[in-house]
């Protein structure tokens, strides 16, 4: 996360495995419950609805946008961020990335769904959070890593991410 101004600007990679914000990476799996369930831990309130996030992994869909749950990680990731910065209110600028083969065709979808709501508000492990989403932008997947060094790159260059590398 990254403060521009008044803006926090928060970069969140929706992977089918796991969520990953600049400082965190969780399960992505969403469990949806309309009653407060027993355990609670990483638990959002959206909606009337109490979410669950980080129990398994998401199941492989094509669009990101054909059900509410990437909206719900989004949700969990601006939290997380937000809360290891000690912050409950914030204007956001969500910077979000989606497979190669799949930007051209569902960026703006995909921006769109991102701002649903300019302004929300919701609880994150009984903590009222207060959003102001100003923007989003949506970048081919693994843009946002190698973004500050491109002025460094020249040549031809390639993007390798290895979750088991050390």
């Amino acid at each position: 996360m990254i403060k521009y101004n008044d803006t926090y600007i928060i970069g969140i990679d929706h992977g089918y495995g796991n969520l990953k914000t600049a400082n965190t990476v969780t399960a992505s799996g969403v469990k949806v419950h309309d009653i407060e369930p027993p355990f609670k831990k990483e638990l959002l309130e959206y909606d009337g609805k109490f979410i669950c996030i980080g129990e398994n992994h998401k199941s492989f869909t094509a669009d990101k946008t054909t059900d509410m749950d990437n909206y719900y990680l989004t949700l969990y990731g601006i939290a997380k961020e937000l809360s290891l910065a000690g912050i409950t209110e914030a204007n956001v600028h969500l910077a979000v990335g989606l497979p190669l083969m799949w930007y051209s065709e569902q960026r703006d979808r995909f921006s769109e769904y991102m701002m649903q709501n300019e302004n929300v508000e919701f609880i994150y492990n009984n903590k009222r959070y207060s959003v102001h989403i100003e923007g989003v932008s949506v970048y081919p997947q693994g843009y946002c890593a190698v973004y500050d060094r491109l002025k460094d790159m020249s040549g031809v260059n390639m993007i390798y991410s290895c979750i088991y590398c050390k």
